[in-house]
């Protein structure tokens, strides 16, 4: 079966076409190999195996790069929200949006949740990723949007408190050790990805918890 009508050089129906295709050139290489072999044709044993095999290799090697290139892009194309984290500074007194949602046609978000925490600290190397325990929880400020009753957006924010500055604010776990019991902490959105069939990775859960920031005049 070949591309579908339409649809881009490139994409995983291409691929899958290529892979197929390389498999067979490989497939009948070889038969014409054996059948030569058997016809006694003039060419030495040496040359008919050293011909066979390059173009077997080659046919070979092909039909793995297409099956990567498949694979890739199939892992590329999976619909997932899109989700990004500020890589700017709060301010003191200010509100701050630390998350930003956008919910593509192909993903129904089925909840998600956003929970930080103000004024822990960090532990471990002064290089290389440090924990971040202790602080309190603070209430996240929640903003949605929707089209014909679907979630197309939706943002996450919080008041950081006058006093706070030079202190963190956190989507990291502040509780060491603490995992179920705890809950769901830092950016979770549960998701439904509606290019798959049901019970094929369709319902997924997507984690942001690993940002802190610190808090500036």
């Amino acid at each position: 079966m070949g591309a579908p009508v339409g649809a881009p050089p490139g994409t995983p129906a291409d691929l899958l076409e290529l892979s197929r295709a390389a498999k067979e050139q490989s497939r009948r290489e070889l038969l014409e190999a054996l059948t030569r072999t058997a016809r006694g044709t003039g060419d030495t044993a040496e040359q008919l195996t050293s011909d066979s095999v390059t173009r077997a290799r080659a046919s070979f090697f092909a039909g793995v790069l297409a099956t990567a290139l498949l694979a890739t892009a199939a892992a590329q194309g999976a619909a997932r929200p899109n989700v990004s984290i500020a890589t700017a500074s709060p301010h003191a007194g200010r509100i701050f949006m630390g998350v930003v949602m956008r919910v593509p046609a192909q993903v129904k978000v089925v909840s998600f949740s956003c929970k930080a925490t103000i004024g822990g600290r960090l532990t471990g190397p002064r290089i290389g990723y440090r924990k971040y325990v202790g602080g309190t929880y603070i209430r996240p400020i929640i903003h949605k949007s929707f089209s014909d009753g679907r979630l197309v957006q939706a943002t996450c924010g919080w008041r950081i408190p006058a006093s706070a500055a030079a202190k963190l604010i956190s989507l990291q776990q502040p509780h060491p050790g603490c995992r179920e019991a705890c809950g769901e902490w830092g950016f979770t959105v549960h998701f439904m990805d509606l290019t798959r069939r049901s019970g094929r990775g369709r319902e997924q859960t997507a984690y942001y918890q690993g940002t802190t920031w610190k808090i500036q005049p």
